[in-house]
């Protein structure tokens, strides 16, 4: 398939990978994310290591269950996953990263719909950083894209990953509520740009609509989202496969990952200069 992928280039800016370490948020919530380099995405931005868990969804009161816990979550743990939430849920979980509230921040919130989404040249010219859902290009570079190569797989070296070992997948799946369960948001080995489950464990919500036109009005649009989850194979681990669904439903196996943009240093070097740097806009064909 064929995507439309919008960049934003800067002119002599140079960018870094590497670990960034732990982010207290709000004072409650604690995240590690991971540094990506501009790549084709255009700037920099950090992007969580691991997806978002039970516990720090909680944090935020969004739609829980009436045991009160993160709707629809497996298992008992609070490292878990949190899945079941709808593509405005967790738009709204990124702004209240952000303010502290669900309905300021990237995403304006008209009751509980996302009705307009803060553009990336946006972003970047505020001169603080937004914590938003990645959009396919996003996702796509810190999965899979080392240096200047994409890989297949997002292991270090590009290799299939070693299931219950590298990432989780294939696991039996004969009722529902399944007898198997993802594992726990820290579990797997560490990929190539510093991320744990980009492959397999729970699908994760993308900013991009599948047609390539994001229109938050229309609730029924096509969202992408990319992974796979801890009972498929592992064709869909792969950099060629994503998949797609309707804003509004709470497939119970979608989670998400959160992108910080931009990264500290971007926002350093455009609070030093208007004049360091010229956006332009491209089309990028991915998949």
């Amino acid at each position: 398939m064929k995507s439309k992928w919008f960049g934003i280039q800067f002119l002599s800016v140079l960018m870094f990978c590497g670990a960034a370490g732990a982010t207290l948020i709000n004072g409650t919530v604690n995240m590690d994310f991971a540094d990506i380099a501009a790549g084709d995405v255009g700037y920099g931005y950090k992007i969580g290591v691991q997806e978002v868990s039970v516990t720090q969804y909680e944090a935020s009161g969004l739609h829980l269950s009436d045991t009160g816990v993160a709707y629809n979550s497996y298992g008992s743990g609070d490292t878990n996953p949190v899945v079941g939430i709808t593509w405005h849920e967790a738009a709204q979980y990124c702004n209240w990263l952000t303010s502290g509230s669900t309905t300021v921040g990237a995403y304006t919130i008209s009751g509980s719909k996302v009705t307009a989404i803060k553009t990336r040249e946006e972003i970047l010219l505020s001169g603080q950083t937004y914590y938003v859902l990645p959009t396919q290009d996003e996702w796509f570079n810190a999965a899979y894209v080392s240096g200047s190569s994409t890989q297949l797989y997002s292991t270090v070296g590009g290799a299939l990953p070693t299931a219950e070992v590298d990432a989780v997948y294939d696991r039996t799946f004969d009722e529902y509520p399944p007898s198997s369960t993802p594992w726990s948001v820290d579990d797997g080995t560490f990929e190539i740009n510093g991320t744990k489950n980009m492959m397999g464990n729970v699908w994760e919500w993308q900013e991009s609509a599948v047609s390539g036109v994001n229109d938050p009005s229309n609730d029924s649009q096509m969202m992408s989202f990319q992974g796979g989850d801890w009972f498929l194979g592992s064709g869909k681990l792969r950099s060629d496969t994503y998949s797609e669904d309707e804003r509004g439903n709470d497939e119970y196996n979608i989670g998400m990952r959160i992108v910080a943009v931009p990264e500290s240093a971007t926002v350093s070097l455009i609070s030093l200069s208007a004049l360091g740097f010229l956006f332009t806009r491209r089309l990028f064909g991915r998949l």
